[in-house]
């Protein structure tokens, strides 16, 4: 074999053994169901987790960073970053649950909350009513499912039957990659068609907060 032979041989292996490694380093987007997490905090808890440090937002063109800076998204979950990007809808929340302030469904929202010894919960939560900031929305379903609810930072959450007020909406999965991309909570309520829904928010550690509902995927 030629000297020449050889060296192209041995260049070769070592660029598909190069080749081999950095393809292995490039994380494959995860589907969607496999980061699917079930949100479960104690309810006597009247702060709750801080964000993961070194999250990262994404970029001002709205694009999905790269794959250093967050974890891989499938497309779905991709424009809905994107779509939570888009500028917000202002609204004025209650103090009590009495009237009637609508957030439409698929648009994301920014509100200013009220310190929470002023606000009347439909659902009590001793531990968390004289501290933060606290405030009530109203909305309503279309059909049935799984609707996603979207915010920047933590809070708490209660969904409750504006017929029922009784009961209250069972918290379900959150996809834990979306933390990285700013948005530090997104719980997913299995609510029934049509019904007008009381929605809490109580424990915000933040006067002024962006949220969004999304319908069933």
């Amino acid at each position: 074999m030629s000297i020449d032979r050889l060296i192209l041989k041995v260049l070769v292996s070592v660029l598909f053994a190069w080749g081999s490694v950095a393809l292995a380093d490039v994380p494959v987007a995860a589907s969607d169901a496999d980061s699917e997490e079930v949100e479960c905090f104690p309810r006597n808890q009247s702060e709750l987790p801080s964000p993961p440090k070194g999250g990262v937002p994404v970029s001002a063109e709205a694009k999905p960073p790269s794959v250093s800076d967050c974890p891989p998204l499938s497309p779905a979950r991709i424009k809905l970053v994107e779509d939570w990007r888009r500028p917000a809808q202002q609204i004025q929340p209650l103090s009590q649950p009495k009237g009637d302030a609508p957030i439409p469904i698929g648009t994301k929202v920014k509100l200013t909350l009220l310190p929470s010894e002023k606000v009347t919960l439909v659902v009590q939560e001793e531990e968390l009513k004289t501290v933060k900031y606290a405030g009530l929305l109203t909305f309503r379903t279309g059909k049935a499912g799984g609707y996603r609810i979207l915010s920047d930072p933590y809070m708490w959450f209660e969904l409750v039957p504006a017929n029922a007020l009784d009961q209250t909406a069972t918290a379900g999965k959150s996809d834990k990659r979306l933390k990285c991309y700013g948005i530090m909570r997104n719980i997913v309520f299995e609510l029934a068609a049509d019904t007008r829904y009381w929605f809490q928010i109580s424990g915000s550690p933040d006067a002024d907060i962006e949220l969004q509902i999304l319908p069933p995927e």
